[in-house]
């Protein structure tokens, strides 16, 4: 077990499950050792009820065999729907663990954000897709880098941002689709 802290957070890595546990209150920002030297093992991340800020959010790649990440009841800022990260109102999609098992998934209806790298190197998603009542109006950059394995995607014409890099080094990309009647209106 490798244990420390960030600012008035602290973490706990349990090397032999995989579990990185983050509590206390306030930011945290994962430690460079944990970083680059631990970044395979973590299989499971817990974020405690007094987090708010979790850095590690946004980071392209990191983390490549998170299957799951599991949020304290009486946290304030975050939730979980089956392993993959939210904001606390379900409208930011912060993270889907790119280790998770499952080929497809279909963006819930109550997401309007999809935050930068949420899905980056998910190495087993072969598909994405969107309820026809979809809210979704904001894909942030890199969302969806890395992503190798998706083949196709249709954009819900709610979507009026997307953001740079939001399909790099999607090797098997070979169709993006906008919806009809599409409130694009920005292209990063």
């Amino acid at each position: 077990i490798i244990e420390g802290t960030s600012g008035s957070a602290w973490y706990k890595l349990d090397l032999d499950t995989g579990r990185l546990e983050i509590g206390g209150s306030g930011s945290f920002n994962l430690p460079e050792i944990i970083r680059s030297t631990y970044n395979e093992i973590i299989t499971n991340i817990y974020i405690g009820e007094g987090i708010y800020n979790v850095g590690i959010i946004g980071d392209v790649g990191l983390f490549t065999n998170l299957c799951s990440v599991e949020v304290a009841e009486g946290n304030q800022f975050y939730t979980s729907l089956n392993g993959v990260l939210f904001g606390k109102t379900m409208t930011d999609l912060c993270l889907y663990p790119s280790g998770k098992e499952e080929e497809h998934y279909e963006i819930p209806a109550t997401v309007t954000h999809i935050c930068r790298s949420a899905f980056s190197s998910s190495k087993n998603l072969k598909s994405i897709s969107f309820p026809e009542e979809s809210q979704l109006a904001v894909i942030s950059s890199y969302a969806f880098t890395g992503c190798r394995s998706i083949s196709s995607i249709t954009i819900p014409d709610s979507v009026q941002t997307l953001g740079d890099y939001a399909f790099a080094d999607c090797a098997s990309l070979t169709e993006v689709i906008f919806e009809e009647n599409s409130q694009l209106t920005s292209i990063s």
